[in-house]
């Protein structure tokens, strides 16, 4: 919302009583409206919001997730995955599927990695998400096919998706809450801190 401010001076009389008021010249302060509701190609700020055109469910094991010889897949933003265990930022792998506290999305380049989410729940269920619940959720992966308000949720293994949805996920109020710094642990480990 775009708003000026100016300063005005008042006059009293001795007792008090208000006598004249007038706008100091020159003092005019235009504040430039800021949008929060994010269009495709802006900058993602804190606050902003959209409505999802859908929210998809992978696993570990889709299709160029790459699992790698200890059965952990890559994320794009390096942080690996086993079905139900996740790599905390610590380099440990908690049983959940949450990283550090946050559901895992993927999501368009636009959203830096580490950008943590509030997104509206109508239907999702299951690890703790709970219908009518909003939940917060991190940009730690890509694809291929999530663009602009695509999100793509991250529900453990493509053969039993331990996360189920029972109501639309369209038109879902999504709100960017935090940035999350992306760098790396004690062993070299890319993290969100």
């Amino acid at each position: 919302m775009a708003s000026i401010t100016t300063t005005i001076r008042s006059t009293y009389d001795t007792k008090g009583n208000l006598l004249s008021t007038e706008q100091v010249p020159g003092s005019a302060i235009n504040t430039e409206a800021t949008p929060t509701v994010y269009q495709y190609g802006a900058k993602v700020s804190i606050g902003s919001y959209f409505y999802t055109s859908i929210i998809t469910r992978y696993g570990y094991d889709c299709v160029g997730c790459n699992i790698g010889i200890d059965g952990s897949a890559g994320t794009a933003s390096e942080i690996r995955v086993k079905n139900t265990y996740i790599r905390q930022a610590s380099g440990e792998y908690v049983d959940g599927l949450k990283y550090e506290g946050y559901y895992i999305v993927a999501a368009d380049s636009a959203f830096p990695f580490c950008t943590v989410l509030e997104i509206e729940n109508r239907g999702m269920s299951g690890y703790g998400m709970v219908p009518g619940t909003p939940f917060k959720a991190i940009v730690l992966d890509r694809g291929g096919a999530i663009k602009t308000t695509h999100l793509d949720l991250y529900a453990g293994s493509e053969r039993n998706l331990a996360i189920s949805s029972s109501g639309s996920t369209k038109g879902l109020k999504v709100t960017v809450v935090n940035f999350l710094k992306w760098t790396r642990n004690s062993y070299g480990q890319r993290v969100c801190k």
